[in-house]
Protein backbone atom coordinates (compact mmCIF):
# COMPACT_ATOMS: atom_id res chain seq x y z
CA UNK A 1 0.00 0.00 0.00
CA UNK A 2 1.10 3.60 -0.64
CA UNK A 3 3.93 3.97 -2.72
CA UNK A 4 4.14 6.45 -5.89
CA UNK A 5 0.86 7.05 -7.17
CA UNK A 6 -1.34 6.46 -4.63
CA UNK A 7 -4.21 8.35 -2.98
CA UNK A 8 -5.15 12.09 -4.12
CA UNK A 9 -8.27 12.69 -6.48
CA UNK A 10 -9.15 11.09 -9.66
CA UNK A 11 -10.84 11.91 -12.48
CA UNK A 12 -14.72 10.75 -12.67
CA UNK A 13 -14.05 8.90 -8.78
CA UNK A 14 -16.80 9.37 -6.00
CA UNK A 15 -21.11 10.11 -6.82
CA UNK A 16 -22.00 12.21 -9.59
CA UNK A 17 -23.45 14.83 -9.15
CA UNK A 18 -27.82 14.56 -9.15
CA UNK A 19 -28.24 17.96 -11.11
CA UNK A 20 -25.05 18.58 -12.64
CA UNK A 21 -24.44 21.12 -10.15
CA UNK A 22 -20.95 20.54 -7.46
CA UNK A 23 -21.95 20.43 -3.51
CA UNK A 24 -20.55 22.34 -0.96
CA UNK A 25 -21.04 20.37 2.61
CA UNK A 26 -22.56 22.64 5.42
CA UNK A 27 -23.02 22.02 8.87
CA UNK A 28 -25.72 22.70 11.59
CA UNK A 29 -27.52 22.22 14.13
CA UNK A 30 -31.37 21.57 14.47
CA UNK A 31 -34.16 20.00 17.05
CA UNK A 32 -33.87 16.25 16.47
CA UNK A 33 -37.76 16.22 15.64
CA UNK A 34 -37.47 18.74 12.82
CA UNK A 35 -34.47 16.36 11.48
CA UNK A 36 -36.71 13.26 12.30
CA UNK A 37 -39.43 15.38 9.79
CA UNK A 38 -37.05 15.97 7.09
CA UNK A 39 -36.18 12.58 7.13
CA UNK A 40 -39.59 10.97 6.86
CA UNK A 41 -40.79 13.29 4.55
CA UNK A 42 -37.71 12.91 2.08
CA UNK A 43 -38.48 9.64 1.96
CA UNK A 44 -41.93 9.34 1.46
CA UNK A 45 -40.52 11.77 -1.79
CA UNK A 46 -38.13 9.31 -3.20
CA UNK A 47 -35.19 11.87 -2.44
CA UNK A 48 -32.90 12.21 0.34
CA UNK A 49 -32.49 14.80 2.68
CA UNK A 50 -30.14 17.29 0.69
CA UNK A 51 -32.36 17.32 -2.12
CA UNK A 52 -35.29 18.20 0.31
CA UNK A 53 -33.80 20.84 1.78
CA UNK A 54 -32.77 22.18 -1.45
CA UNK A 55 -36.26 22.34 -2.61
CA UNK A 56 -37.77 23.88 0.59
CA UNK A 57 -34.90 26.56 0.07
CA UNK A 58 -35.59 27.39 -3.36
CA UNK A 59 -39.36 27.40 -3.54
CA UNK A 60 -39.28 29.63 0.19
CA UNK A 61 -36.73 32.26 -0.58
Amino acid sequence: MGGIGSGGARDNAGRPAIDGEVRTTISLTMPPSLIRGLRDNARQKGMSVSQLVVEILENRI
